[in-house]
């Protein structure tokens, strides 16, 4: 077991060092193309949209109580595993230090103190919503924050797909 656990951190930080070096190869070029840069600002407003909307709602207060203190809540073990290297890739243009270790073991290696570390999230980790949030919101602020969460979902879209066209796709896999 425990060498399985030193293997998938290893893997993990792998993972996240690819996503590393592609920035420092490509961060430059990506930056000077207009298209890209157009699209990770607006990738950047739509996250601060959303950001906004949940800090209003409460929603970062109940999950930092709850994130690392709670097995299996939705920071689970391996979550990190669901983050692509093009989506590693996209945090570090948006000027997310990505980590190489778990700050709490058996969670998420995205997950620190004060939350999510990341700046573009998973589209699992913004959508979902424990029953104890979803009660808390109610049905008509839940679905007012599910549109801005699905207008940042779509702006880190074109953002992926604007890396993988421009770039071999085969260079984030």
């Amino acid at each position: 077991m425990e060498m399985r656990k030193l293997s998938v951190v290893q893997e993990t930080a792998t993972h996240v060092l690819q996503a590393c070096r592609l920035y420092e190869a490509l961060r430059e070029e990506i930056l000077a193309d207009a298209p890209l840069a157009r699209a990770l600002e607006a990738y950047r407003a739509a996250i601060e949209r959303t950001r906004g909307a949940f800090a209003e709602a409460g929603i970062f207060k109940a999950c930092g109580v709850c994130a690392a203190h709670v097995f299996g809540g939705c920071c689970f073990p391996d979550m990190e595993w669901n983050y692509t290297v093009v989506h590693l890739l996209i945090n570090r243009l948006l000027g997310c230090r990505l980590p190489t270790r778990h700050a709490y073991e058996d969670q998420c290696l995205f997950l620190g103190d004060k939350g999510c570390l990341l700046t573009a999230k998973n589209h699992f980790c913004l959508n979902y919503f424990c029953q104890d949030i979803q009660r808390k919101l109610g049905p008509t602020t839940l679905k007012a924050i599910l549109q801005v969460v699905g207008a940042e979902i779509m702006a880190g879209w074109q953002v992926e797909l604007l890396l993988m066209h421009r770039y071999r796709s085969d260079l984030f896999v």
